[in-house]
């Protein structure tokens, strides 16, 4: 990369100018990380509610899954292979009361979180 000659005026404002593209794409990275979590949480939870039909547990998974593993494909392209739709359900499984009470949290006003 080519070194600029500038003064030191002009350096402090293209310092500040590369920093506010830096932060952005730290806030992107942010938040497309919980875009996906987000995703992969409500995907596990359709797929549980699917599964169980109300009961207490599935009666069946496994071909719900790959008809829909092969759906999504389709429909919006590689990505949600049985596994991965495996692995959102547990992540719902795993996760869902503790974002649950963190959300109720957030919606009754604690500022604690």
């Amino acid at each position: 990369m080519e070194m600029l000659k500038t003064n030191k005026s002009e350096n402090v404002f293209f310092e500040n100018v590369a920093q506010i593209i830096e932060q952005a794409r730290k806030y992107v990275g942010r938040t497309a990380n919980l875009t996906l979590c987000v995703t992969y949480f409500e995907i596990g939870r359709m797929i549980v509610e699917e599964e169980q039909g109300g009961e207490a547990r599935a009666k069946y998974g496994t071909k719900l899954l790959a008809g829909l593993s092969e759906f999504l494909k389709r429909r919006v392209g590689k990505g949600f292979s049985v596994s991965t739709l495996k692995n959102a359900r547990q992540f719902f499984l795993v996760y869902n009361g503790q974002i649950r009470q963190a959300l109720n949290s957030k919606s009754n006003g604690d500022k604690s979180g």
